[in-house]
């Protein structure tokens, strides 16, 4: 090879070379003015702590940096080098994984929110704001307050039966169907309970005949006085503002319930007749309220009628007062609670209870305010009256010639009827007043 053939090859190669440098070096240049953006992936769902819980959860990530974890408040939550999360107080924090960029890589990150909640506190007592409520379907949502002690205790919120009323975890009740539903607060083995009616707002101005009530009706407005109201056996209805010159007739077990803040008159004149009368033996009327207890019902009896309890020669059932200021009046020869008179025939009611509330009984004459009405040649008879100690008040009043105001009514002496009354209990003590309360007018528990 010639010295200038050499020269020759030499500078093709030396070309070519350098032509292979200039090519890579563009190539790096190109990556170095556009970096590969780097992938990082990890779920963004909220997640939910209790103080002290801890939790993991890591990205995915291409780049060759170190992932880099932080939170935007450690006093809430920590996080450390392998993405592992404590809970610290209660708050919210969120929670990022990021890393830097390196060589020819992009810098990066991806987050995710961090709720923590106290640590689980139990309550040694738990009180609500209301314990019972009537709502009107379609109506709007009651808010019922609970109170712990602590006052930091942590409590749930829940209904028996969701397809009546709902409530979410503020113990806001949202009304879904008519019936009866009971909302709990619990923490631990500690709860209370509110019991919710639910139910369909009747005005009864609108009745144009005698009305058969729907089970959980609220009652609302006068009925025409020639119509007459039932309550079947088995039925739970609200008064609330209810109006009637008719008889309310139970026809077995039945529930009234006193709404707070509402005045009902059931004022019947109508002779035999009693103004509110309980269902067959063995069934009870029970009268309830609200949780204020501001619900009044004031009752009245026609001539030879009780005014909460039986009409003239009528066996009835179960008288209970759980609440409310009921107050009854008898007409003449009928109890203010109690039985009506025997013209007739025989007369009876079942035991007669009053839990709470403030109630007063008048007895028309020759009548108990509480027990029984007047007898002549026939059997009148109550059965066991009770008297809770957790009442506000009772008063009884007799009518005249009645020789009790809560016992058996009058006997007349030239006839030859009976008088008899079951165990008399109040306060607890069923021992001073065996044999009927004479006093009149009474009133339990006695003023200081």
């Amino acid at each position: 090879m010639t010295e200038q053939l050499f020269h020759r090859a030499l500078k093709a190669s030396l070309v070519c070379c350098l032509a292979v440098i200039l090519t890579g070096c563009e190539e790096l240049f190109n990556i170095l003015d556009n970096p590969i953006q780097t992938s990082i992936s990890m779920a963004t769902t909220d997640v939910k702590l209790t103080v002290g819980d801890t939790y993991q959860r890591q990205p995915t990530c291409v780049s060759p940096a170190t992932i880099v974890y932080a939170s935007s408040d450690a006093t809430v939550a920590t996080v450390d080098a392998n993405g592992v999360v404590t809970g610290v107080a209660a708050g919210e924090a969120t929670i990022t994984a990021s890393v830097a960029a390196v060589d020819y890589w992009t810098a990066a990150s991806v987050s995710y929110k961090v709720i923590v909640k106290p640590a689980f506190v139990a309550a040694t007592d738990i009180a609500l704001d209301q314990t019972m409520k009537v709502i009107k379907l379609g109506g709007g949502a009651l808010a019922i307050t609970a109170t712990t002690v602590p006052s930091d205790a942590n409590y749930t919120w829940e209904s028996d039966a969701a397809a009546i009323a709902t409530v979410d975890e503020t113990g806001k009740v949202t009304p879904v169907g008519v019936g009866i539903a009971m909302i709990t607060a619990k923490s631990g083995d500690v709860k209370a309970t509110c019991k919710i009616f639910v139910g369909n707002e009747v005005d009864l101005s609108a009745k144009t005949a005698d009305y058969t009530v729907n089970n959980y009706d609220i009652l609302k407005n006068e009925l025409n006085n020639a119509y007459a109201l039932t309550i079947p056996d088995g039925y739970k209805v609200a008064f609330a503002g209810l109006t009637t010159t008719m008889t309310v007739t139970c026809s077995g077990d039945a529930t009234i319930i006193l709404a707070d803040g509402s005045t009902n008159t059931v004022n019947v004149s109508t002779a035999y007749k009693a103004g509110i009368k309980v269902g067959p033996t063995d069934k009870t009327l029970t009268i309830e309220a609200e949780t204020a207890g501001t619900g009044k019902l004031t009752v009245k009896g026609g001539s030879m009628a009780a005014g909460i309890g039986t009409d003239d020669s009528q066996t009835g059932g179960n008288i209970t007062i759980n609440g409310g200021t009921v107050n009854a009046k008898g007409g003449t020869n009928a109890a203010g609670i109690g039985t009506g008179d025997t013209e007739y025939n025989n007369n009876a009611c079942g035991d007669i209870t009053i839990n709470g509330g403030t109630v007063t009984a008048t007895g028309g004459v020759n009548a108990a305010g509480i027990g029984t009405g007047a007898a002549e040649d026939k059997q009148s008879k109550c059965g066991a009256i009770t008297i809770s100690a957790n009442v506000t008040s009772v008063t009884a009043t007799k009518g005249w010639f009645a020789p009790n105001s809560i016992g058996v009514g009058r006997k007349d002496a030239n006839f030859g009827g009976t008088q008899t009354c079951g165990t008399i209990t109040i306060g607890g003590d069923a021992t001073t007043y065996a044999a009927g309360v004479t006093t009149s007018p009474f009133t339990y528990p006695t003023a200081p």
